[in-house]
């Protein structure tokens, strides 16, 4: 009964022992990106500061590109805050007679920003910039002495010296018309009108009109960038 006893025990402990042996020992997980203590190693820390300058870039671009849009904003709003300046006169039914040297009146006419005096005859810009300003005549009769009806196109400077900027010839042969369209650059106070260089009669058909396309100041001749 003894021995028996003391083959158990010693079973028992060979046993233990194996199992022990078998089991892995424990060892606590490390990261190969952390270093002692937990704390990120150095190789972490330089593609951390890496990012933060990639990210700093891309915040200066976007900076610049906010500028730029901004710019850009202004730019259209300079564009769009350009006044409207336009007018047509024409004689309608009744046949206008002018002496030479005497500015034809168009007497029927629209026009925005009062910029043309219905009767004067004149156009006076009220701001700088690029013009389109075209006038059409049709001669009803002419002095017998001339062969065609010649109209100047005016500009008078603010400072009132006389400038001819065009010129269109026309006959009374079967109801003959001529036109001229031209885009000065005229400055604000200019007056712009039409002059008959003869004797003449015009009638219906025969029109003047102007429009402002840029509102723009240059100096020296120099045209602003």
């Amino acid at each position: 009964m003894a021995n028996l006893l003391l083959v158990t025990i010693a079973f028992a402990v060979l046993l233990g022992s194996s199992f022990s042996e078998a089991r892995p020992s424990y060892q606590p997980y490390r990261s190969s990106r952390r270093g002692a203590g937990g704390n990120p190693d150095s190789r972490q820390l330089s593609e951390l500061k890496d990012m933060v300058s990639m990210l700093k870039g891309d915040v200066e671009e976007l900076k610049d590109m906010n500028t730029m849009l901004k710019e850009d904003v202004q730019d259209l709003k300079e564009a769009t805050d350009c006044p409207v300046v336009t007018f047509t006169a024409l004689i309608a039914s009744a046949t206008i007679v002018v002496s030479a040297d005497e500015t034809i009146v168009f007497p029927l006419a629209t026009s925005l920003n009062t910029a043309y005096d219905t009767t004067t005859g004149i156009f006076t810009t009220p701001v700088d910039g690029i013009y389109i300003i075209s006038i059409s005549i049709r001669p009803f009769d002419i002095d017998p002495t001339s062969e065609f009806a010649a109209v100047q196109l005016i500009k008078r400077f603010p400072d009132g010296s006389p400038a001819v900027i065009g010129r269109v010839i026309s006959s009374t042969d079967d109801f003959d018309m001529s036109s001229l369209v031209i885009n000065p650059y005229l400055e604000a106070g200019c007056e712009i009108f039409a002059r008959s260089e003869v004797d003449a009669s015009f009638s219906s058909g025969s029109i003047f009109s102007g429009v402002l396309i840029k509102q723009i100041t240059i100096v020296d001749n120099t045209l602003p960038v």
